[in-house]
Formats: structure tokens, C-alpha cells, sequence
């Protein structure tokens, strides 16, 4: 059994290295953002779309099924590392070859060997699957932060700007994301050697083959719903508005991606372990619960009042269309972080299939209500995803609670200290906001001031006398975080 400071110094890696990927990336996106054009975003951003869809089936399941089998041989690490290179080979080629036809499909010809370069990305993450699982396995957190600041840091922030710079248009972008890539894969490979010298067999990997059937047809079904916009968006508005889009898009879920990233690299393997246990596991999926809404809300509302100041300090003038789908983008900030505890709980207890059901539902409404609303333009696509992302957390919420044995009533419960804390970011943030535009302070002002408001709340959240705002469930969780954060840093 891991021990609990154990899982304290797991968290709080986890979390450390979440922040200071996000801003990097927010360092990153400021530079881009004055450096390259909409347009330039858009042809990139469409040729990520492409290779992200295919990431799902380069590994298949393979990196899960590690971190979830209770015992692992030398022979099933073998086999599933050869699976998953093998797989990365097949996408790669598969991608190279239908590049012609995607480009075709979206009228943009420079597509097809910005697509082909990128799918150099398939061979490198097939290689570094197993290592990043054994990692996760591990909860060697503190080891993957510095894996996530040094690939990002250098491999995508330095040397995408540094082309930007250098003229080279969406290429930059592109370029980035591969030298991302190989640096992560790297230091993984330093951390676990010799996979490849490894024995493998045909029933480990049957065994493998099976277990990543399920996991794989959930994962393409929810990053196809993740980015069933962004489809929509690039096939029938166009370039230039899937460039406003996809930057809308990445500073609203930003924040909740990376903090996300954490629950799903620590909920997943912490309740794997806790399978059986009728008292600890109930416990611990309602404190993630309650910890994402605590987080969340607060933020969905701060980026909901700051968008305009947002937009124009980040982003530029040149991107004000982007201001709109910002606002309307945050309100869905909550339920997606209420999907990111939902979905690692799911996968952790087995629910494989069932959970695919869902993920294809949610892709199916994101097409259905976006394509209704497409006379919207980009705002009606937006207004499609909030919809859906609130259907879709409330059908895996429930499928976690019957699956953890807990009452929607106790969820419900759980969520109140993030409502209270929400109310009273709505209330300061909404006067500060006014007050700043009133006297006409200036977009970095008021923005500086939207974070000030969070930050005066962060510190009442972490202080003593939280009794009054959260209530007493929302008292016993930081409680814990505190002392987990004591307990990590001795």
C-alpha cells in the first residue's frame, strides 16, 4: 500500500509542474499570438486536429493497461512496448499517406506537408508510451514535472518562437510540437532503459490487445468530442475563424487541461489502488470532486468578467473576435473538470465500455446542436460545446457514482463550498471589473486586477478560518491539502 505522504508528495509534484507548464505555455501564446497571423494559427491548428485524432490509436490502450494491471513481467513490458511502437509506426504511415486527401477535404493545400512532417509526433510518442506509464505507475510526479518544464519549456516554447521569429509562419508551430515531443520522449527513455531488450509474447500481448480494444474506442470517442468544435469550426466557417477559435479555445482550457492533466495522471492510479475498499474510495472521489470545483468555478467565473481585458493584454487587438467564445467557453470550465475526475474514476474501476457509450454521445451531441448552430458562427458552435459539456458531466458523474457506491446527494453536497466561492467571485470580480472600466484604468489593469480578486481568494480558501464560506465539508478539504502540503515538504 503506497503510503500517504507518499501521495502528498505525488499531488504536489503534480500540481507544481501543472503550473509552471501553464505559464510557459501562456508566455508562449503571448509571443505567437503577436508573431503570427490568424490565418497562420488556423493551418496549424487544423494539422494538429489531424494528428491529435490519430494519437488515440498509436498507443492502443497500451500505456493504460501498465498502469493498471496489479502485477507487471518483464515479458508484458516487453510486449507492450513493441505494441506500441508498432502502432506508432502504423498511424505515422497511415497519416503520411491520407495527408493528400485531408488536404484536399479542407481546400487548404499547404495542409498536406504540414500534416506529414507532424506525423513524425506518432513515432516518437509510440516509443515513449510504456516509459511514461511506468512513470505514472510509479507516482513519480515529481520526475514527469521536470519532464513537462523542460519539454515544453525548450523543446515547444523556445524553439516555436525562435522560428515565429525567424519568419517561418506555421511551421513554428509545428516544428515546436516535435522538438516538444522528442525532448519528452528523451528524458523518459533515460528514466527507463532497455525496454526494447525486453522479452514479449504473443499472449501478453493478446492480453494487452483486448484491454486496449475498450480503452482506445473511449479515448478516440472523447477526443473526438473534445475537438468535435474545432472540426466543425474548420470545415464549414473557415481558416482564419478556426485561428480565432482554436486561440479562444486554448486560453479558457488551458488552466482546466493542465489541472486536469493532474487529476487524471493521480485520480486514475490513487483509485485503481482503492478498488474494493467500501470506505476509502467513496471518500476520495468526492474530495476530487469537491477539489476540481473548488478550482474551477472561481476561475470559469473570473475568465467569464476579464475576457475583453484577457483577449486584448494576451492576444493582441487582432484577435478580438475571440472575446465572445472566451465568455461563453468559460461557463462550460466547471463540467469539464467535473468529466476530468469522472473519466480517470471510470477508467480505474473497470468501466471501460460503458464509459465509451458516453464519450460517443457526447461527440454525437457537440456535432448534432454545433452543425444547428452554425448560423452562429463561431459563437453558435461555442454556446453547442456548453450544452453538451454539462449533459456529458452529468451522465459520468452519475456512472461514478454508482460505480463508487456514493448518493448524488453527497456529490451535490460536495459541490457547495465551490458554489460559495463562485458567488463571491462573481460579487468582487464583477465590481472590481466595472470599477476599472468606469475610470478607464486600462486593459492590463483591470486584468491585473481580475487576478488579484483570485488570488485574495486562493489565500482565503488556504486560510484558517474558512468555516464560514465553505461550510464544513469544504473546511475538512483544505484541512487535508494542508496537510498534505506540510506532509510533502518535509
Amino acid at each position: 500500500m503506497t503510503k500517504p505522504g507518499t501521495l502528498s508528495r505525488s499531488f504536489l509534484w503534480a500540481t507544481s509542474g501543472t503550473v509552471l507548464q501553464t505559464g510557459a505555455q501562456l508566455i508562449a501564446l503571448v509571443a505567437l499570438a503577436r508573431l503570427l497571423t490568424p490565418f497562420e494559427f488556423g493551418v496549424a491548428t487544423i494539422a494538429t486536429l489531424v494528428t491529435q485524432l490519430c494519437l488515440a490509436f498509436s498507443e492502443f490502450g497500451v500505456a493504460p493497461f501498465i498502469v493498471h494491471s496489479a502485477t507487471l513481467s518483464p515479458s508484458l513490458l516487453g510486449s507492450g512496448f513493441l505494441l506500441s511502437c508498432l502502432f506508432g509506426i502504423g498511424v505515422a504511415v497511415v497519416v503520411w499517406l491520407m495527408a493528400p486527401l485531408l488536404g484536399q477535404l479542407t481546400g487548404v493545400e499547404v495542409l498536406i506537408p504540414a500534416i506529414r512532417v507532424l506525423s513524425v509526433v506518432f513515432l516518437i510518442r509510440g516509443w515513449s508510451a510504456v516509459q511514461e506509464s511506468l512513470c505514472q505507475r510509479e507516482l513519480d510526479f515529481r520526475f514527469l514535472a521536470r519532464v513537462d518544464g523542460w519539454s515544453f519549456g525548450i523543446g515547444y516554447a523556445v524553439v516555436a518562437v525562435g522560428c515565429a521569429m525567424s519568419g517561418l509562419s506555421y511551421w513554428s508551430v509545428i516544428i515546436g510540437q516535435i522538438g516538444q515531443a522528442a525532448i519528452r520522449a528523451a528524458l523518459l527513455g533515460a528514466r527507463h532503459r532497455n525496454l526494447s531488450a525486453l522479452p514479449s509474447s504473443f499472449a501478453d500481448g493478446k492480453q494487452i490487445l483486448k484491454f486496449g480494444v475498450g480503452q482506445t474506442f473511449a479515448r478516440f470517442g472523447s477526443y473526438v468530442g473534445s475537438q468535435a468544435d474545432s472540426y466543425l469550426v474548420a470545415a464549414f466557417i473557415g481558416v482564419v475563424s478556426t485561428g480565432h477559435y482554436g486561440r479562444a479555445n486554448q486560453l479558457v482550457t488551458m488552466p482546466s487541461f493542465y489541472i486536469g492533466q493532474v487529476f487524471d495522471r493521480f485520480v486514475f492510479p490513487v483509485i485503481a489502488r482503492l478498488q474494493g475498499d467500501t470506505i476509502r474510495l467513496p471518500k476520495a472521489y468526492l474530495m476530487a470532486v469537491s477539489g476540481a470545483s473548488l478550482i474551477s468555478v472561481p476561475m470559469a467565473v473570473l475568465t467569464w468578467l476579464f475576457a475583453d481585458a484577457g483577449v486584448s493584454v494576451i492576444l493582441g487587438k487582432q484577435w478580438s473576435a475571440a472575446v465572445a467564445v472566451v465568455q461563453i467557453l468559460a461557463l462550460a470550465v466547471p463540467f469539464r473538470m467535473l468529466h476530468k475526475v469522472a473519466d480517470p474514476t471510470a477508467r480505474a474501476l473497470g468501466a471501460t465500455y460503458t464509459r465509451a457509450w458516453r464519450q460517443w454521445l457526447f461527440a454525437a451531441m457537440v456535432f448534432s446542436l454545433g452543425f444547428v448552430l452554425l448560423s452562429l458562427g463561431i459563437n453558435g458552435v461555442a454556446w453547442a460545446v456548453v450544452v453538451s459539456t454539462m449533459l456529458d458531466a452529468m451522465l459520468m458523474t452519475y456512472l461514478c457514482c454508482r460505480l463508487a457506491d456514493v448518493s448524488i446527494a453527497e456529490v451535490l453536497r460536495a459541490l457547495v463550498p465551490a458554489t460559495r466561492i463562485g458567488m463571491a467571485a462573481l460579487v468582487l470580480g464583477g465590481a472590481t471589473h466595472a470599477v476599472g472600466v468606469a475610470i478607464d484604468i486600462g486593459s492590463a489593469a483591470v486584468l491585473l486586477s481580475g487576478v488579484g480578486i483570485g488570488g485574495v481568494l486562493l489565500a482565503f480558501v488556504f486560510s484558517k478560518n474558512t468555516g464560514v464560506l465553505l461550510g464544513r465539508d469544504g473546511e475538512q478539504l483544505i484541512s487535508v491539502v494542508r496537510s498534505d502540503i506540510r506532509s510533502a515538504l518535509r
